[in-house]
């Protein structure tokens, strides 16, 4: 009976070793991978959906990192943030980039227009305190523990493929299908209430002496012209533009910047840049931001002065 019960109990602990060597092994979330592989403070972030995997800071003198993932919310960029600045990963001046997605304002927080599929919210129970997670459920974060061991068990014996980047050759076709798709999540979800989530995010930044700056991302010529100039001005440009006034905010908009949007090559489908335009735009884009450092860096010395 004792060797029963002392065979039961190694069986148990090794078993429970390999469950946790299983969950560890790899975190099947990128997001949670880049914030869990923060060496250093950063000066630098931006947040967003996968329209801001456009931002290379690879040849910018700050340290940066983007803290971004496809299709978020603007509930789980104002988490994020709390979550780098609650836990000391931004430097005291870092700056904060905040591009936002045409159809950001229609989301709900965990994207249950993706329902019977609830896997969006997946990402963020790897790593944000319970109470910044939408709706959080100990059942689904028991699910997800299982999940992550049977994946990362299932990768060990058939390492997962890496995505390759795909290039759509009719990009007037893709946009035609992908501005219909975003249209309707832009009407998902309650505008002001996306409105409330950046309000709040702007003013934490602001508190916490972090600099926000607005940015709408290059899309191509065909994807614009789907949404239509009145579509876009009532559903997304005179938010912006207001929040921008409202809080005083530098705002860049490069959506039909006439550098990239007619340049088919620069692009992988008709809303995202491939690897040469995020090359591309990345320079504009530094560039453009050292010249409102340098700016602001001047306003303080005159201030200082006077």
């Amino acid at each position: 009976m004792q060797k029963f019960i002392k065979e039961s109990l190694i069986l148990i602990i090794l078993s429970i070793i390999s469950a946790y060597f299983l969950y560890n092994i790899r975190t099947p979330s990128p997001i949670a991978e880049r914030i869990f592989n923060i060496d250093e403070k950063l000066d630098l972030i931006n947040l967003g959906t996968s329209h801001a995997n456009c931002f290379n800071y690879n040849d910018f003198m700050l340290n940066g990192k983007r803290i971004n993932r496809e299709g978020n919310t603007l509930y789980y960029d104002l988490q994020n943030y709390i979550y780098l600045n609650n836990n000391n990963y931004l430097t005291t001046n870092a700056i904060v980039i905040i591009p936002v997605s045409y159809f950001v304002f229609g989301l709900d927080e965990n994207r249950t227009d993706r329902m019977p599929d609830d896997s969006f919210v997946n990402d963020f129970y790897y790593y944000l305190p319970e109470k910044q997670i939408f709706s959080f459920s100990e059942k689904k974060r028991s699910n997800l523990f299982l999940y992550t061991i049977q994946k990362n068990f299932r990768n060990l014996i058939i390492p997962e493929k890496p995505k390759i980047e795909k290039n759509f050759s009719d990009l007037n076709l893709h946009a035609n299908i992908r501005v219909n798709k975003h249209k309707k999540l832009s009407d998902f979800s309650s505008k002001q209430k996306n409105l409330d989530y950046i309000e709040n995010l702007i003013n934490l930044i602001l508190e916490n002496k972090h600099l926000p700056i607005l940015v709408t991302t290059p899309y191509h010529n065909s994807y614009n012209n789907y949404f239509g100039k009145e579509w876009l001005n009532n559903n997304y440009f005179n938010f912006m533009q207001n929040l921008s006034l409202k809080h005083n905010l530098n705002y860049l908009d490069y959506s039909d910047d006439a550098r990239f949007c007619f340049e088919d090559n620069y692009f992988s489908n008709s809303d995202h840049l491939n690897v040469e335009g995020s090359k591309e735009f990345s320079s504009v884009f530094f560039s453009d931001l050292n010249e409102i450092l340098f700016t602001l860096k001047r306003n303080k010395l005159l201030i200082k002065h006077n």
